[in-house]
């Protein structure tokens, strides 16, 4: 038997946003570790304090003359958030929105910045791609909600910035073990692809003088 593998590539989100790094430094200076704690990932935190040779959040204080580098990572960070925001941060669970601490930007083995969701605010993504590729814009938000909840159930969505240092690392890997799926034959095998998405963010964080400023695009792949 031959069968044709027809696979569509879909930009469903666009986000941008640029920030004065001086304003980050600003609200840090009032606000402190309160203010990390509101706005950044965990790990975020921890990499920026120990760029200020603080390699413990209880020995934090106030009043830091901070690195500058340290200053421009955090406002990279900030601004990729507020990308991300742009494109699905509309989408709600339970009625609360994305919260900022469950987006977590990272680099990858060669130093290229990824993005792992944790939490609402990777349910938030996956509802968002859902939405975008079944939905109709003649939907109301009822209607779109119950059609996301019902194919939650029958399609799996990999946002492949989770466990993966790169997109074609995650399809290799796709192609070697099916997502861990034991399938009869090749017929099974595409039956199984049609009910996986895959997405990939594409991200640019640019700084220069006092601006920090990032570009995300968020790409959709889908077997038709």
């Amino acid at each position: 038997n031959i069968y044709i593998y027809i696979y569509i590539i879909m930009i469903v989100g666009i986000g941008h946003d640029i920030i004065q790094i001086s304003r980050i430094r600003k609200i840090i200076n009032k606000h402190g570790i309160n203010f990390l704690k509101k706005a950044f990932h965990r790990d975020e935190i921890e990499y920026f304090l120990l760029k200020n040779d603080i390699n413990n959040v209880n020995k934090y204080q106030n009043n830091i003359t901070y690195n500058d580098r340290s200053i421009e990572y955090l406002a990279g960070r900030w601004s990729v958030k507020e990308s991300i925001y742009k494109i699905f941060g509309e989408e709600r669970i339970d009625g609360k929105r994305v919260t900022f601490p469950e987006i977590n930007i990272r680099k990858n083995n060669d130093g290229k910045p990824f993005i792992k969701l944790e939490n609402d605010a990777l349910k938030s993504c996956q509802n968002y791609i859902l939405r975008k590729l079944y939905t109709n814009n003649g939907d109301s938000i009822e209607e779109g909600n119950e059609k996301i909840k019902d194919l939650r159930e029958s399609k799996e969505i990999i946002i492949n910035s989770i466990d993966y240092n790169s997109f074609e690392d995650f399809k290799t890997d796709l192609e070697g073990t099916r997502i861990g799926m034991e399938v009869d034959d090749e017929k099974d095998r595409i039956e199984r692809d049609k009910d996986i998405i895959k997405s990939n963010f594409h991200i640019s964080i640019t700084h220069d003088n006092d601006i920090a400023s990032s570009f995300i695009l968020l790409e959709v792949e889908r077997m038709i």
